[in-house]
């Protein structure tokens, strides 16, 4: 940890001596006071922001990224409100050496943006003399029946035009002109002596130290942060363990529980169940998880911000890269400050659907039924309330930049409508997708979690969102289904399921007492505490529902919790098998009745079939003895008995 600062310090100290070196510096000139600014010519600036008030348009002359006064100008149609492009002609700069152009003659009138410019230009020669403070001289005057104001040295011999009042200009102040002038002279001698003395190498030399000392204190803070940044990033594996040991726990006490259950061995249903019960707890560390990202990804904001100011406030200090720094103080902090707010609100927002939502699960899970319901939903409707929520922050922060780079609005929102509507067209299947999982979540039509059939597939909701719905199978086949495309569902495990059981009891059975076992079994089973809690209320015998040639069938109702059925229907099935062989109540099967009308024929086709071993051979005898004996006719039809009449 010593090794890393000493290395930054070195590191730094060779960057500001070659910001230092970069600075320009131009060598002491022995020369006379000499204003010929022919060939002084600042690099043009891309942020001069024309503005308007009624009829007059203005702009705002700096020196050294700070600002002077406005100039103003007639608004012309060629130079719209808030237009920040270099439209310049280089024909309307030509006239009078050293005038701002406003008192030459021209083809028209200059804008106001090439007010600025050309002003910008005769502070800049002024500066190229590199005179000292002490020297420079600011003075008014006359010109052409105009305000003019000049620049020259303590011996006036020569002077320089820095700027022209026009009355456009008084009529902008809302002042008198000789009130002007005196603001304009004022505002132009501080800021000239502020400059020159910024130039000074010994100023420079103590900024050069200025920068070091921020650049260390720079890094010391990036440390810090990094410092708290490595916290968080324990706290969020600490997080995840802790996670995975809920989920190992929960596994091992499922696991334990169909163990000491025997009526559980086909527990087909665990997957849901499973997560049924983790719905809650997961929601919880999905907010947990979202706290720990959002205070990580701030700290890595602050970080970048930390940096960013620190690079803008050493540009600040030295004169040659002041406009550089104000750059970056505008359009790259301000499409940082849009990212970070709209990531910020994307955050916080989704920190707060899920505590919402899990407000609301607990609130309705003092319902019978609540518990289990909400906490299929509420995964679900967290995974589709975050992805809206990031769309709109995403719009929003769009809107926003756009709006700080003085876009006019009226052609962005043209636009947007025009490739909306393409959109719309080329992509109606995505369009119909989002609707109807809008719809699939509102009217709560199924959730993950849930067991559901579309068509013919029947599987678990592994995973829906506004686009599409994934099941798995019971032969594991992941299903992935356009919300488009379901027409109709069938919800397995919604509110409540029911086990629809039927069974053939013999002709010869009681009907009474097999209802009467079945409807103890049921009583039973329903007293026991591992299925007191899956079957919802007592069983409904509806009867004997169905008389047929194999028996007679008995049907019951049992109403359960969701994804119940299944279990419950496999363990009455057990039971209601050792009962019905405990009481000798035989199940329906498939019987023939035969009748016979002479049993002297009955006896001598016994014989017939008996003499013949092969069983193919069988049909042919008894068609032969039937041939012999035409008065004799046998018929056969499906009963459950067998009666012989001589």
């Amino acid at each position: 940890m010593k090794i890393v600062p000493r290395f930054i310090l070195h590191w730094s100290f060779g960057i500001c001596i070659a910001i230092f070196l970069g600075l320009g510096l131009s060598p002491a000139s022995a020369q006379l006071f000499d204003f010929n600014n022919q060939d002084i010519d600042i690099p043009a600036r891309s942020d001069i922001t024309v503005n308007r008030q009624g009829t007059i348009e203005y702009a705002i002359v700096r020196l050294d990224g700070r600002p002077l006064f406005p100039v103003a100008a007639e608004v012309q149609d060629n130079a719209p409100s808030g237009e920040t492009s270099e439209t310049q002609d280089a024909g309307e700069e030509n006239g009078t050496v050293g005038g701002d152009g406003a008192a030459t003659s021209a083809p028209s009138p200059p804008t106001a943006r090439e007010r600025v410019r050309q002003v910008e230009n005769n502070l800049a020669a002024v500066l190229a003399q590199e005179l000292s403070p002490n020297e420079l001289r600011i003075v008014s005057g006359s010109l052409n029946d105009q305000a003019v104001i000049f620049a020259s040295d303590r011996t006036r011999e020569k002077s320089l035009q820095i700027v022209t009042i026009t009355d456009l200009d008084v009529k902008l102040a809302g002042q008198t002109q000789s009130e002007v002038i005196l603001d304009w002279v004022s505002s132009i001698r501080e800021a000239l002596e502020r400059a020159l003395q910024e130039r000074q190498p010994q100023f420079l030399w103590k900024q050069v130290r200025t920068a070091l000392k921020l650049f260390g204190g720079l890094v010391g803070i990036s440390l810090l942060v990094a410092y708290n940044q490595r916290i968080l990033k324990q706290h969020w594996n600490r997080l995840l363990q802790k996670n995975r040991t809920h989920q190992l726990t929960h596994r091992e006490q499922m696991e334990d529980e169909m163990k000491s259950t025997p009526s559980l061995n086909e527990f087909a249903m665990l997957k849901p169940l499973k997560y049924l019960s983790m719905g809650l707890p997961l929601l919880t560390f999905m907010r947990r998880s979202d706290i720990n990202i959002t205070l990580r990804r701030l700290l890595q904001w602050i970080q970048l911000a930390i940096w960013l100011g620190g690079v803008i406030a050493i540009l600040y200090l030295f004169p040659q890269t002041r406009d550089l720094g104000r750059w970056l103080s505008q359009v790259p902090v301000n499409f940082l400050g849009i990212v970070l707010v709209a990531g910020l609100a994307n955050k916080l927002g989704a920190i707060l659907i899920d505590y919402a939502l899990q407000m609301w699960a607990e609130q309705e899970a003092l319902k019978p039924t609540g518990f289990q319901r909400q906490a299929y939903r509420t995964p679900t409707l967290s995974v589709a309330l975050k992805g809206l929520l990031m769309s709109v922050c995403f719009a929003a922060g769009l809107i926003w930049f756009l709006y700080e780079l003085r876009v006019p609005m009226a052609p962005v929102l043209t636009g947007a409508g025009i490739i909306g509507f393409a959109f719309s067209l080329s992509a109606q299947n995505l369009i119909r997708d989002m609707i109807n999982g809008i719809l699939i979540l509102s009217e709560d039509q199924y959730a993950v979690g849930d067991v559901i059939a579309i068509d013919s597939v029947i599987g678990f909701v592994e995973f829906m969102d506004l686009r599409i719905t994934q099941l798995r199978t019971s032969d594991g086949e992941l299903v992935s289904i356009p919300n488009s495309a379901i027409t109709m569902v069938r919800n397995l495990s919604n509110g409540w399921s029911r086990v629809d059981f039927e069974i053939e009891v013999s002709y010869e059975t009681d009907i009474d007492k097999a209802m009467g076992v079945m409807e103890t079994v049921i009583e039973d089973m329903r007293l026991e505490p591992i299925w007191c809690d899956r079957i919802i209320e007592p069983a409904e015998i509806l009867g004997v529902d169905r008389l047929t040639h194999t028996g007679t069938l008995i049907r019951i109702w049992i109403k359960t919790q969701p994804l119940q059925q299944w279990n419950v229907s496999r363990e009455f099935r057990r039971r209601l098998k050792r009962a019905f062989e405990d009481h000798n109540i035989p199940l329906g099967v498939p019987q023939q009745h035969l009748w016979v009308r002479n049993a002297h024929d009955l006896a001598i086709m016994e014989q017939v079939v008996q003499s013949h071993s092969n069983v193919n051979s069988s049909p042919d005898a008894f068609d032969s003895f039937q041939s012999s004996n035409p008065s004799n006719s046998f018929h056969s039809s499906p009963q459950t008995t067998e009666d012989h009449k001589p």
